[in-house]
Formats: C-alpha cells, sequence, structure tokens
C-alpha cells in the first residue's frame, strides 16, 4: 500500500527532520560534554544515512505511487471500453 501524502510529504519531511537532527542533538550533546568526539561522529553518520534512506523510500514510494495510479486508469479505461 503506497500512500500519495506519506510519498509526497511524510518521507521527505522526516528526512528534513533527521537532516536539522544532526546539526542540533550532537553538537549540543557534545558542546555539553555529555558525549565523546567518537560517539558524535557516529551520531552523524546515522542520522546522515537516515536522511539519504528516506529521501530515497520516499522516491520509490512516489515511484510506485504514480505508477499505481497509471495502472488504475488503465483499470477503469479497459472496464469503461467494456461495457
Amino acid at each position: 500500500f503506497y500512500d500519495p501524502f506519506w510519498s509526497q510529504y511524510g518521507l521527505f519531511g522526516l528526512a528534513g527532520i533527521n537532516l536539522l537532527r544532526i546539526f542540533n542533538i550532537p553538537f549540543y550533546a557534545f558542546n555539553e560534554g555529555w558525549i565523546p568526539v567518537a560517539i558524535k561522529n557516529t551520531a552523524i553518520i546515522e542520522f546522515s544515512l537516515s536522511v539519504i534512506f528516506l529521501v530515497v523510500a520516499g522516491f520509490v514510494s512516489l515511484r510506485k505511487v504514480i505508477l499505481l495510479r497509471h495502472h488504475m486508469k488503465e483499470i477503469d479505461m479497459h472496464e469503461h471500453n467494456a461495457l
């Protein structure tokens, strides 16, 4: 099931939130002395990967929604022509 809302807005919105989190959470925690530099760098890498995966998922889902819409139009045309 591919939801057009999540394909067009949800996944890209989540990617944007994680992009902002890259510059917020690891740096703040490091500056407060809560985590060492190795943990900060690991967190930045993990947030970056999550952004990449969410963007890819958004494009894959968006493509599937478009294909599904075209397929549904074809089905509707064939049903209409059969009548």
